[in-house]
């Protein structure tokens, strides 16, 4: 990703952050999800090799995040989601999100994934 697309996506999480008064750290993900009136669910039921989903219909979103992640991984998988809310939303209405290993060359060559990702880590660890 380049320099300009970074510093884009930074500004975007920042001003999600100003926009619902997030200012200390740790950020409250789930709060900013509510204030956006976006559903938060920890599902039981998701494979291990998915983190979470994003489903939008008629302009709300429902986040759906895997129970057998530990606290931190949902919380960067509610930023991921909240990501492919605010920045991919005109390109589909169902994002799913599998767990990144080392050998998954698909994930690469993914831009809203990597968009996503970086979205996320500037949501939770603010400059």
């Amino acid at each position: 990703m380049n320099k300009t697309l970074s510093d884009r996506i930074e500004r975007r999480a920042e001003s999600l952050l100003k926009q619902h008064g997030e200012f200390r750290v740790p950020v409250d993900v789930y709060g900013i999800a509510k204030k956006m009136n976006i559903n938060v669910q920890i599902r039981p039921e998701l494979d291990d090799d998915l983190s979470g989903a994003l489903v939008i219909e008629n302009g709300k979103g429902v986040i759906g995040v895997n129970e057998k992640d530990g606290h931190l991984r949902r919380r960067f998988t509610i930023g991921h989601e909240l990501a492919h809310y605010v920045l991919h939303y005109k390109s589909s209405s169902t994002f799913l999100d599998e767990k990144i290993y080392i050998y998954n060359r698909n994930f690469e060559s993914n831009i809203e994934e990597i968009e996503a990702n970086a979205f996320s880590a500037s949501l939770l660890m603010p400059g």
